[in-house]
């Protein structure tokens, strides 16, 4: 008995060493490097496997938090005692403090993260369907996007220092010149590492759990539509649809409890920073040096309306199919309206489970992510921008 069940054993951790190869081989290469920059497993497997890549993964990113963390020290101490505009200083750290009380909480809840990862990943091929096979290539743009974003920001930002600091000075002070510059440049090559990479990485963290969420969900919704089409009345699969369903309105639940914190920081960050930036356009000259200022900031406007739009839209379509189902399942309670036995109970039982579920993504579980908080956003930040210029004149 003892080596049948040894056999059996080594038979399952075989099939389930396969599986995870199949899986690691759909996720592209930035995926992987993605999860890996959070310390997660690209290679879904056993559990004791997981734990061990964890902890060895640990060390290099508890370094990198404390690297973080004594530059954002040396950022607030170095920008207090150089000559440096308020708005870029007061924003520059705003953005850095967020980034590290994210990375802070996604640390610390790493292991939640990597179950969720290992759980979707091991859905069996064909539940997740054709449609839903180049999945992760709108992550991969954002990815790429941001990378490209990050290098022309830095590239123009030293551009701007240099230019800056083009202004002829006495040759005692030459030296002391260039020492400044070469470390403004330095500091602001690592803000725009953390912040113009750092920060997108976590929200494609986010967009990454979004869309697995709303694969299986569109996954059920094709099976319900595929049984509509085909007027199949089954119990047992209606169950096991409803079933899946519960299950994933509980992952969803969970992976919102992981990101709604961070969501809210976020907000709360672009909405401080956009009408701090939109200030800065109103008052900041368009002429000379006051020029470069400018193009700064409105990068820094494009990134921020797009890093919100992005998060609203992905996690508004969770929403959006979850709708879905509930009009396929509703569908099915009117063809079968008739129906009085177990068939009708079941599906008046999924209509409402579908329709009292929440399966939204939240910031701080006060309000939802969706497309009509973006355009809301739009319009507050637009509104509190020209209330503080006009505050500003008087």
């Amino acid at each position: 008995m003892k080596e049948t069940s040894h056999i059996f054993r080594a038979f399952q951790e075989m099939e389930i060493q396969i599986q995870s190869e199949g899986m690691s081989r759909r996720i592209p290469k930035l995926m992987r490097c993605l999860l890996i920059s959070f310390g997660l497993e690209q290679n879904p497997c056993s559990v004791n496997a997981s734990n061990k890549c964890i902890s060895l993964s640990c060390p290099w990113i508890k370094a990198k938090l404390f690297a973080s963390h004594l530059y954002l020290l040396f950022s607030i101490v170095f920008g207090y005692f150089v000559d440096k505009h308020l708005i870029f200083y007061i924003s520059g750290n705003l953005d850095l403090a967020i980034y590290l009380i994210a990375a802070d909480l996604l640390y610390c809840r790493r292991r939640k993260i990597q179950l969720y990862i290992n759980n979707f990943l091991h859905t069996p091929t064909e539940m997740i369907g054709q449609q839903q096979k180049n999945k992760f290539t709108s992550i991969c743009v954002l990815m790429a996007c941001t990378v490209v974003f990050a290098i022309v920001y830095s590239s123009f930002s030293v551009v701007v220092l240099i230019n800056k600091e083009a202004i002829p000075e006495k040759s005692s002070g030459h030296t002391l010149n260039v020492a400044n510059l070469i470390l403004n440049i330095f500091v602001w090559i690592l803000y725009a590492l953390h912040a113009y990479i750092g920060i997108p990485m976590q929200a494609c963290l986010f967009v990454f759990f979004c869309l697995l969420i709303n694969e299986r969900l569109c996954a059920i919704n094709r099976t319900l539509e595929d049984m509509v089409k085909r007027n199949i009345n089954c119990v047992a699969q209606i169950r096991h649809q409803r079933a899946m369903f519960c299950e994933l309105q509980k992952t969803s639940a969970e992976v919102d409890g992981i990101f709604r914190e961070i969501n809210f920081i976020w907000l709360l960050k672009i909405v401080i920073r956009c009408c701090m930036s939109f200030y800065d356009i109103l008052t900041i000259s368009w002429s000379g040096v006051g020029v470069s200022e400018q193009s700064i900031v409105i990068l820094d406007v494009i990134f921020d309306i797009v890093h919100f739009t992005v998060l609203c839209i992905v996690a508004g379509n969770i929403v959006d199919s979850k709708t879905y189902i509930l009009e396929t399942v509703s569908a099915m309670g009117k063809a079968d309206i008739l129906i009085k036995d177990d068939l009708g109970q079941e599906i008046q039982y999924f209509v409402s489970v579908v329709g009292h579920s929440k399966m939204a993504m939240t910031a701080a579980n006060i309000f939802p992510l969706n497309k009509n908080l973006a355009v809301t956003l739009l319009g507050v930040i637009g509104s509190y921008s020209i209330v503080i210029y006009q505050v500003s004149n008087n």
